[in-house]
């Protein structure tokens, strides 16, 4: 499932325990999480997987643009277009990106009303 217990995050130079009661707010409540069935709780998790792996190739797309277009920035030469299809390489992974966190986000937005 989504959630595998208390785990530990650097919040501020402090090491705090991340449980049911303080995670994020997108985060759905427990009494939510133990009323779904076993199939809305696949789901969730798929969403969130596809969510988490698009948000780290967009990191990474969006990275090698940014150093390509830097070195021929030092250089002085003008956009070429290898960095011009990186860059758009990288809009399209946001884009991508964000169509997956939406979709995370409206199926939990459906999961709460259904049992709130």
């Amino acid at each position: 499932m989504v959630f595998c217990g208390p785990t530990k995050r650097n919040f501020g130079g402090k090491n705090r325990i991340v449980t049911l009661k303080n995670r994020g707010k997108d985060n759905l409540a427990k009494k939510i999480l133990d009323q779904m069935t076993p199939s809305e709780q696949k789901k969730l998790a798929v969403l969130e997987d596809k969510r988490k792996q698009s948000q780290q190739k967009t990191k990474l797309v969006q990275g090698k643009a940014t150093e390509a277009m830097r070195k021929e920035t030092k250089q002085g030469i003008e956009q070429s277009a290898a960095t011009q299809r990186l860059i758009d390489a990288g809009f399209k992974a946001t884009m991508l990106s964000m169509q997956a966190s939406e979709k995370w986000r409206a199926y939990q937005e459906t999961l709460r009303k259904k049992y709130a």
